[in-house]
């Protein structure tokens, strides 16, 4: 009998095996950038561990100096009010340091989907919504990006 002839092994997989079959998707470097030129960026995030939520915000240039940051103790309230709180009050940051070109970026993917207009907002959230969209019209200029969490 030759030995040259194809061999089949049949084998029994589980869905961890069938993991390791996949493609793996290739690593990238997620870092903050600075925003475009005479542009200053709002990062911001909330959270909600065991009921106490928490709100952060960080204003930075072109240049990467930092203006202002704050943190906000925000009591009981659910994670995604809490990171809407953050953006709501990082607006009102960087109004209050005479900032006119804003750029925007959080890792909330849905909070910057509605801001875009590309989600309806929750009814929830609608009147902080609104009082976001009117502040945002104080500015000259303003963008937003999502960024993973790494970024930002």
């Amino acid at each position: 009998m030759s030995n040259d002839r194809p061999v089949l092994v049949w084998m029994i997989f589980n869905h961890q095996s069938l993991a390791l079959l996949a493609p793996h998707p290739v690593p990238s470097f997620v870092s903050w950038s600075p925003p475009p030129v005479r542009f200053c960026k709002l990062n911001f995030d909330g959270s909600a561990p065991n009921n106490l939520s928490m709100a952060g915000v960080v204003l930075r240039d072109d240049l990467d100096n930092h203006i202002p940051s704050r943190t906000y103790n925000l009591g009981s309230c659910p994670a995604f009010l809490a990171i809407v709180i953050a953006l709501r009050n990082g607006l009102l940051l960087a109004r209050a340091h005479n900032i006119s070109h804003i750029f925007i970026e959080g890792d909330n993917l849905m909070v910057i989907n509605i801001l875009q207009g590309h989600f309806k907002c929750p009814w929830k959230l609608h009147l902080l919504m609104n009082d976001i969209k009117k502040i945002l019209e104080s500015f000259s200029t303003f963008h937003s990006h999502h960024i993973y969490r790494e970024g930002n």
